[in-house]
Formats: structure tokens, C-alpha cells, sequence
């Protein structure tokens, strides 16, 4: 984990679960007292997920390897569906050893442009992550004119639903899968105990024009959270407005958007996924949708 990432952690927005983000706050608590570990760790590219075969016709899923070097997107063979996995926490930049949503955006480009492959596969497990950093993905997802078919394995939440919503179809892999959680929240740290058992006396001097510069931090830090909610609640707003754009009519439960997370079935029942199915299923499923776009000839398969 780099030093951006701990500052986004204490200073961004999020769309994450609350359990995992609890989990995350004792690395960065360990980092503050001197033992980051993962600063040992070297960066590395490799296959995320499960790599399997899979009978599934006449076409080959081809899995991109997480920053794309080690089974770079020009190595995908002809007729293959591109598959690409977000997992773990979303960030908007590159971690060690996890690519962030730039990455992964910039890699789902590069399959659409090539033209060895005929649709793709994003694979989700992930609990949600930076606010900030779905936005380039979505972008990336509507510019393709190939099917992009969403498959969640195991837990698709908060910023991690944000993008996969996005996808022209959406399958859970089984009854155990965990989908929703359409919120936003911040957590602030207040170090002012911290830096005085230190001997430090942080002294913050803003200009006299100044007055709304960090508004929102300062007030909150006073026990006073109100301009800062009503900051998250303008994000979470755009966070539902554009799952709403992506998911239509399909959404038949208007409680997932108060940030519930639903389990398996439940999940279909409310919309927000459009079924159940292995992988090897969601390959064929894919396949035949770009049988069908080829055969209408159309130049995207988006709507159809």
C-alpha cells in the first residue's frame, strides 16, 4: 500500500463496507506506529482469481493478468472474450500488488480495441472502496461497443456495485453472494490527543478570505458533522442516481438504496442482478449475445 492511500484513507470519501473498512484502519493504525509490514512487500503482476477452463464453445475467456503484463491483452487469442477481475478494496491508483480502477479501466479499453476479442467479463469481489475512483471504469464500460457481461463471485458492494451496475448483464455465482450496499460514508481521525502526548501543537492559520476552506473537516472535528453529511449525502445522491441510469426498471426494491446488502436470491428478486450462474455459463450467455450483436450488425451492443 502506498502513502496515497493511507492519506485517502483518512481523508476520502468511501463506499465501502463499514466491517472491511474496520479491518483496513488497523493497517494504518500499525502504519502510524512503525511496523508497515507491507512496504515489504514487492510489487508483482499475476492471474487474480480463478483461472479455469471452461467448455463454453467456440470461444476462449481469456484472463488479463492483474496490471496487464503478465497475460497482456495482446496476447489474447482470436475469438476470446476478455476477462478482467476487480477485487479487494477499489482505489483509484495502483496499490503494490492490486491495480487500481485506472488500470483497470485503461485495460478494459485496450480489449475492446483489439480485435481478437469479441466481448468481456468483469469479474467483481470486492467490498467497495474509494468514492473517487469508479467514475473513470463506468466511463470506460459505456464507451465499449462489445458486450460487457458483470460476474460476481462472492461480494460486490458500495463502489464495487457502483461500476458493476454499469455492466450490460449482471450474474451472482451462487446463493451465498452478497450484492448492494449503495452508500457513502468518511471516517475522520481526530489526532489532537495523539500529537499532544507528543509535545506537538499543531496551529492552523487560514487566510481572511478563507472561511469555508475545510469547512466541512473543521466543523465535524467540533462535534458539529452537519455541511459534512450533507457532502456524503450529495455524493451518495450521484451514487444512486447513476445505478438508477444503468439499472432502469430492472430495480424493483427501492430499499437497496438505503444501503442494504442482499444475499443471493433476495438480490435478483430486487433487481439489482439479473441472475444466477457459473462461469461457465456467463461465457456462453456472453457468447451468444455477440453472436447477436454481429448478426444485427450494430455498432454497439449497448440496448439491445
Amino acid at each position: 500500500m502506498r502513502h496515497k492511500h493511507y492519506i485517502s484513507a483518512l481523508s476520502e470519501y468511501w463506499a465501502l463496507m463499514p466491517d472491511k473498512s474496520a479491518a483496513y484502519l488497523e493497517l494504518v493504525m500499525n502504519h502510524f506506529k512503525g511496523a508497515d509490514v507491507l512496504n515489504n512487500e514487492r510489487p508483482k503482476d499475476f492471474l487474480p482469481g480463478k483461472t479455469v477452463l471452461v467448455g463454453a464453445g467456440s470461444v476462449t475467456p481469456y484472463f488479463v493478468s492483474e496490471f496487464g503484463m503478465e497475460a497482456p491483452i495482446s496476447a489474447a487469442p482470436e475469438n476470446s472474450i476478455s476477462v478482467i477481475t476487480i477485487g479487494d478494496i477499489i482505489t483509484k491508483h495502483d496499490g503494490w500488488c492490486h491495480a487500481g480502477i485506472d488500470t483497470k479501466a485503461a485495460l478494459l479499453s485496450e480489449a475492446e480495441a483489439n480485435p481478437n476479442t469479441i466481448g468481456h467479463i468483469i469479474v467483481f469481489d470486492t467490498p467497495g472502496g474509494e468514492a473517487r475512483a469508479p467514475e473513470k471504469m463506468v466511463q470506460a464500460i459505456q464507451a465499449c461497443t462489445k458486450p460487457v457481461f458483470g460476474y460476481i463471485d462472492n461480494l460486490c458492494a458500495s463502489a464495487g456495485y457502483w461500476i458493476a451496475s454499469h455492466c450490460d448483464q449482471l450474474f451472482i455465482s451462487g446463493n451465498m453472494a452478497q450484492v448492494g450496499s449503495i452508500g457513502a460514508y468518511i471516517t475522520i481521525l481526530d489526532h489532537s490527543k495523539r500529537l499532544e502526548a507528543m509535545g506537538i501543537n499543531l496551529i492552523e492559520i487560514y487566510a481572511e478570505q478563507s472561511t469555508m476552506k475545510n469547512i466541512e473537516f473543521r466543523e465535524a472535528l467540533m462535534g458539529k458533522p452537519e455541511r459534512m453529511r450533507a457532502r456524503i449525502t450529495e455524493m451518495q445522491s450521484q451514487f444512486e442516481a447513476t445505478v438508477r441510469e444503468a439499472r432502469g426498471e430492472k430495480i424493483t426494491d427501492e430499499s437497496v438504496f438505503t444501503g442494504s446488502l442482499l444475499l443471493g436470491q433476495k438480490a435478483i428478486d430486487a433487481g439489482l442482478v439479473d441472475g444466477m450462474a457459473t462461469f461457465s455459463e456467463v461465457v456462453q450467455k456472453l457468447e451468444a449475445a455477440a453472436q447477436e450483436f454481429s448478426n444485427l450488425n450494430s455498432t454497439t451492443y449497448h440496448g439491445i
